[in-house]
């Protein structure tokens, strides 16, 4: 049985990926960090990953590790599909209005926290005045939907 004996602490958000980590003790108190969508996947398959192996998301969110969502692939086929990038996207400021484009390479970091998103702004003034309006109760608070940008190939 995959992991058999080890003590398994987790799943840990990594704040800087916004990824889930699990720390593992072997038997012999040695400490080992791994992806808990990793973990999930040996354990569910009772083995241990081959090295060209990783686990993939299918719908793309990290934090969606339902074993159904969770599939094992060639690590050079998803190396091939992080080359897909998401094109730009236009949007409008939440706070004044003006139209602007975010870059698609920036897309995925401003969709990907899981919390009550509020909209995009196309500056920090922006996103502190209306934080602000919000507190002196000067508008309402509001929730949008993320943009889901379409994917094209990277050039190169």
């Amino acid at each position: 049985m995959v992991y058999e004996n080890y003590k398994i602490y987790g799943p840990y958000l990594n704040k800087k990926d916004n990824r889930l980590r699990s720390v593992l003790i072997s038997p012999d108190n040695k400490k080992l960090t791994i992806s808990y969508p990793k973990y999930l996947m040996e354990v569910h398959l009772d083995r241990y990953l081959e090295d060209d192996e990783t686990v993939h998301h299918i719908d793309g969110n990290p934090l969606n590790n339902d074993i159904k969502n969770l599939q094992v692939i060639k690590r050079s086929e998803h190396v091939s599909n992080d080359v897909m990038r998401n094109s730009d996207v236009t949007v409008k400021c939440k706070y004044c209005g003006k139209e602007f484009t975010i870059k698609g390479s920036t897309i995925n970091n401003r969709n990907r926290s899981d919390r009550e998103f509020h909209g995009y702004f196309c500056s920090k003034k922006c996103s502190g005045k209306y934080g602000r309006s919000i507190q002196l109760g000067l508008i309402k608070h509001t929730t949008e939907d993320k943009v889901v940008p379409d994917k094209r190939k990277r050039r190169g």
